[in-house]
C-alpha cells in the first residue's frame, strides 16, 4: 500500500474586546463520500487516514468491481484512493445523489486497475485535482454504462442495475448512455504513459490540462467543447502502439489553447481525429508579459501533430460544417529541428466554409489556416483540404514550409463554390 504524508490543521480563534489569541486544533477536512444503500451488503467502506480516504468493498463481479455513492467530492488538499484487489481490472463508481461531483485534490488507484466514473449529475476538478493511477481513466455524466448486449449498471435506475462478469474488452467498447451534465476541468490531468483518458459529458469546459503519453485521449460530448488557456497533449515516449488524440462534439472552441500530439522516439505521434457536427473555432496566442523574456516561444492556438525524433508525425483528420481560424489559430503538421521523422497527413473536410484570418507579426509559423512545416530532415506532411467556400485574410494561409532539408509536403485544396 502507498505511504502518503499525514497534515494537521490548527485553526485560530480570536476572541471580541481583549481576549487573547487562543490556538486550537480544528477537525481533520474529509472528503464529502457518502455511500449509498443500492450494493447492500457490499456497499463501499470508507477508512479515513490523516488526510486520505481509502475505499474497500463493494461488489465484485470476475475482474470488476462495482462501487455506488450518495455523493462523491475530494477536498483541496485531499486524498482518495481505491483499493485494487487482486484481480481486479476495473472498478466502476458511480453517484446516485442529485449534486455534482467536486474533485478538488488527488483520485486515485492502489494499483493498476481502470477507474470509472460516472454523475449524471456533472463533475467539476478544480485547480488542484489531479490522477495518481495505474490504469485508464474515464469520467462521465453519463447515466449508465453498457454492459455487454443488455444490460447496464445505471446510476439513475438502481433497481434494475446489472452487475456482471464481463471481459476488459467487452467493457472498453462500452455505450455511456444519455449524458445530461457538463465536466469540467480546472486541474491537470494526467495518466500513466500507456493508459488512456476518457472524459464524455453533454458539455466539456477545460482551462487547465489534459496529458496522455502514448494511450489515448478521447473528449466527447453532445454538446460543445470549450478550451481556454488549456493544453491537450499526447506524447509518443517510445511505449508500442501510437495511441490518438479523439474530439467529438457539436462546437468546438480552441482559444489561447493547443491540441498537441507529438512524438520524441522512433514511433510514430498519435493519430488525431476532430468531429464536430457544427462549427470549429481556434483562435488567439499566449502573448508576452512585461518584463517577459522576448525569445520566449509564443503559443498560438492550435490542433497540430509534431515529430522531434525518428518517428512520424500522426495524421490529422477533421470533420466539420464550418471552420473559423483568427489571430494564430492554426492546424497543422511540424517536423521539428534535427528531426529525421515525415510529416503525417492533414486531411480537412468542411460541408460549408473555411474563415481564416490574420497572424502574428512578421512569424509565418503563426499565420492563422492550415500548414505543414519541416524545419528538420524528415519530409513534410500533405495537406488535403476540401469545403465547400474558403476566404483566407489579413495573413492566413494554407501553407507548405521548408526550413530544413526535408522535403515540403503538397497541397490539394478542393472547393466547390468559391475562393
Amino acid at each position: 500500500m502507498k505511504k502518503f504524508p499525514t497534515w494537521s490543521w490548527l485553526g485560530v480563534i480570536g476572541f471580541l474586546g481583549m481576549m487573547p489569541l487562543v490556538v486550537v486544533p480544528s477537525p481533520t477536512v474529509r472528503a464529502q463520500l457518502l455511500p449509498d444503500n443500492t450494493l447492500d451488503i457490499e456497499r463501499s467502506i470508507v477508512t479515513p487516514q490523516g488526510l486520505r480516504e481509502f475505499i474497500e468493498g463493494g461488489a465484485t463481479r470476475g475482474t470488476n468491481l462495482f462501487h455506488s455513492f450518495l455523493e462523491f467530492n475530494i477536498n483541496q488538499g485531499q486524498q482518495v484512493y481505491f483499493a485494487n484487489p487482486n484481480g481486479i481490472e476495473n472498478i466502476l463508481t458511480r453517484v446516485t445523489g442529485n449534486n455534482p461531483s467536486n474533485i478538488f485534490g488527488t483520485l486515485g488507484v492502489d494499483g493498476t486497475a481502470n477507474l470509472f466514473l460516472l454523475n449524471p449529475k456533472g463533475i467539476i476538478f478544480g485547480e488542484q485535482a489531479q490522477l495518481d493511477m495505474g490504469g485508464s481513466f474515464t469520467a462521465s455524466t453519463a447515466d449508465g454504462i453498457k454492459l455487454g448486449d443488455d444490460a447496464f449498471f445505471s446510476a439513475t435506475d438502481t433497481a434494475n442495475s446489472s452487475l456482471l462478469t464481463i471481459q476488459p474488452g467487452v467493457l472498453f467498447n462500452h455505450a455511456l448512455r444519455n449524458h445530461t451534465a457538463q465536466i469540467t476541468n480546472e486541474g491537470n490531468l494526467a495518466v500513466a504513459p500507456g493508459q488512456d483518458l476518457t472524459l464524455q459529458g453533454d458539455e466539456l469546459t477545460i482551462t487547465g490540462s489534459v496529458t496522455v503519453l502514448g494511450g489515448n485521449l478521447i473528449l466527447s460530448t453532445n454538446g460543445n467543447i470549450f478550451l481556454t488557456d488549456s493544453t491537450v497533449t499526447n506524447t509518443n515516449i517510445g511505449l508500442p502502439g501510437n495511441g490518438s488524440i479523439q474530439l467529438q462534439a457539436e462546437n468546438i472552441t480552441l482559444e489561447r489553447s493547443q491540441v498537441i500530439s507529438r512524438t520524441i522516439s522512433n514511433q510514430t505521434a498519435p493519430h488525431v481525429t476532430v468531429n464536430a457536427t457544427g462549427a470549429i473555432a481556434i483562435s488567439g496566442f499566449t502573448p508576452l508579459q512585461p518584463n517577459q523574456n522576448p525569445l520566449t516561444p509564443i503559443l498560438n492556438s492550435r490542433i497540430s501533430s509534431e515529430t522531434y525524433g525518428a518517428g512520424a508525425t500522426g495524421d490529422i483528420s477533421v470533420n466539420a460544417a464550418q471552420f473559423n481560424f483568427q489571430d494564430g489559430g492554426q492546424i497543422a503538421t511540424l517536423v521539428g529541428p534535427q528531426a529525421t521523422g515525415n510529416g503525417g497527413k492533414v486531411r480537412v473536410n468542411v460541408t460549408d466554409s473555411i474563415i481564416a484570418s490574420g497572424a502574428y507579426p512578421f512569424n509565418p509559423l503563426l499565420a492563422s489556416g492550415i500548414a505543414s512545416y519541416t524545419l528538420g530532415v524528415g519530409e513534410g506532411g500533405d495537406l488535403d483540404v476540401s469545403t465547400s467556400r474558403i476566404n483566407l485574410s489579413d495573413g492566413a494561409l494554407v501553407l507548405s514550409l521548408v526550413q530544413g532539408i526535408g522535403k515540403g509536403g503538397d497541397i490539394k485544396v478542393n472547393v466547390g463554390e468559391s475562393v
